[in-house]
């Protein structure tokens, strides 16, 4: 996977895991909305790292190839250190994934809306 695309979309993909794992947590657990959202920012970096670390997915050497000049550099972040860097990126592109989901629901939503008043 040594292509920029690949890797974009694995951490999306991640990313969507991730931000679908926090929200069952978040209905499960705050469904009046009253604990501050930072709590699942935080949440979501916690449960990239759990997964990446046991599903032991590590990005990272992939990542690197794709900078000529760190190149060589790619065995200094395998193992534990890539899957915790992985986990990152994934709770970082969880935020991406929750704004996708909520934009795709609200259009499905409005064509639901108006397909009951017309």
């Amino acid at each position: 996977m040594d292509s920029f695309a690949g890797v974009l979309a694995a951490i999306i993909i991640l990313g969507a895991a991730v931000t679908k794992s926090v929200d069952l947590v978040r209905n499960a657990v705050d469904k009046d909305a009253t604990m501050p959202p930072v709590t699942w920012n935080i949440l979501a970096f916690v449960v990239g790292v759990a997964y990446c670390v046991g599903w032991q997915i590590d990005m990272t050497p992939a990542i690197i190839s794709l900078i000529p000049s760190l190149a060589d550099q790619s065995s200094r972040l395998s193992g534990v250190s890539g899957q915790v860097l992985t986990g990152m990126l994934a709770g970082g592109a969880s935020g991406f994934a929750h704004d996708l989901f909520q934009n795709l629901s609200a259009g499905a939503a409005l064509k639901r809306a108006k397909a009951k008043t017309g």
